[in-house]
């Protein structure tokens, strides 16, 4: 078995060394440019093909490719991953039913969540009937779960501790099916951008909840970017413009996302917005002519107009996907608010540490949407983020990371773009 992996991974590299290897952009590099323009689309390419590496040589690169070829295994392993009783009983009661729900409807939900999962080639680590399944799994959760009883209608209501620690592991179970809906998440995300754009820019015309796909997909590879330190949502030879393209086509294939080819002239965009983007420079596009020619996308490549299907249960859906994010991406906005009182240079670990106290703190004070925005993990990864993005300047003192604001975001300006920017992504 061990030498099968040895000639796996010679082979790897071997194909790696012949062929011309996209070098992939670090996180300032791709998604600054958005964030002080105020406009996700302004993000750079995700990639820039350089010349076949010598690996003999070239040690960096070889790092890489390795690094890449262990998060292809990450990637797969995570795909592998059975769905547990408790991580849809978790999610459905953080997510969709925060307030409380009866047993019936949870349970009927329940079965809906394990379909979604099978369609989507997860696999499910349970069996027997729904009710049985969820009345273990609501059993397994403890303390976690709140259970009453409604004498008129003599039904169990289930409703979810949002105390601290209890909804902690609520949320820890919750993102067990996290990667099932990741990146139509990111997309329902971005979706939430694209229509307050549209519903903000008077020029827009009459057709406000009518989107350009194109516009679409660049807003939701942004957030991919900004998101990319909170797991694996595309493998390394992926690019984040595909997976969300695939994310759009699988909610138009379940007729959450329609196209609207008959309001494409009242949804264009408008003459300044096309300017815009025909003045880009050729290494700033999302797409190479190679990727447009490739007929994995063939007609699709071209720009079509989406809108949000009417249907109740379709835009309850949307609303679930983008409420997976809150946390994320409320405990990020946070972080981007602390910053604007920095007071630095300061220790990266007693910067997270007061950073974590602040996120607890606003779960104190009622000010939080989602109580478990305020997890030490959270905090960690938003630090990593900002340092990752430029916002932290990082030199090394007696081993110690220490943390300054980089010249970039010594301007208040650009800490209040940096917020703007992560909160329109976020359902209030």
């Amino acid at each position: 078995m061990g030498s099968d992996y040895s000639l796996f991974l010679q082979e790897y590299l071997e194909n790696q060394r012949q062929k011309l290897s996209p070098a992939p952009l670090c996180l300032e590099q791709a998604l600054l440019p958005a964030i002080l323009s105020s406009r996700p689309i302004d993000a750079v390419t995700e990639s820039v093909v350089s010349a076949a590496p010598d690996l003999r040589v070239d040690s960096a690169i070889r790092r890489q490719i390795i690094t890449n070829l262990a998060n292809h295994v990450l990637f797969t392993a995570d795909q592998c991953c059975a769905v547990m009783s408790t991580h849809i009983v978790a999610c459905l009661l953080l997510y969709r039913y925060r307030e409380g729900v009866s047993l019936s409807v949870l349970v009927e939900d329940f079965f809906s969540m394990k379909e979604e999962v099978l369609a989507r080639d997860f696999d499910l680590g349970f069996s027997g009937s729904c009710e049985d399944v969820v009345m273990h799994a609501i059993h397994l959760l403890g303390n976690s779960v709140v259970i009453t009883h409604t004498a008129p209608s003599n039904e169990f209501f289930i409703a979810p501790n949002t105390n601290i620690p209890a909804v902690f592991e609520l949320n820890f179970y919750s993102n067990g099916v996290l990667h099932v809906y990741i990146t139509e998440a990111i997309v329902a995300s971005a979706l939430h951008v694209e229509l307050n754009r549209r519903t903000a820019d008077v020029t827009s015309g009459p057709s406000v909840e009518t989107i350009s796909q194109e516009r679409l997909l660049r807003t939701a590879a942004a957030l991919c970017y900004l998101l990319s330190n909170e797991g694996m949502i595309a493998l390394p030879c992926q690019m984040f413009y595909q997976v969300c393209h695939e994310a759009v086509q699988r909610l138009v294939t379940y007729g959450v996302l329609l196209v609207a080819e008959e309001d494409q002239e009242d949804g264009s965009p408008n003459l300044t917005e096309s300017t815009w983007d025909n003045k880009m420079a050729e290494h700033v596009r999302w797409r190479s002519d190679e990727e447009d020619e490739d007929s994995d996308f063939g007609e699709e490549q071209r720009d079509r107009y989406l809108k949000v299907s009417p249907a109740e249960e379709h835009r309850g859906f949307l609303t679930f996907l983008q409420r997976l994010l809150g946390p994320i991406l409320e405990a990020y906005s946070s972080a981007a608010s602390f910053i604007h009182n920095f007071s630095g240079p300061v220790t990266e670990r007693e910067f997270t540490q007061n950073l974590h106290r602040y996120l607890l703190a606003r779960t104190e004070r009622k000010v939080a949407v989602y109580t478990e925005s305020a997890t030490l993990c959270l905090a960690r990864n938003a630090v990593k983020t900002f340092v990752d993005l430029g916002v932290f300047k990082v030199h090394k003192e007696n081993r110690n990371n220490i943390l300054d604001l980089s010249s970039t975001f010594l301007p208040q300006g650009n800490r209040h773009k940096l917020l703007d920017f992560i909160m329109a992504f976020m359902l209030l």
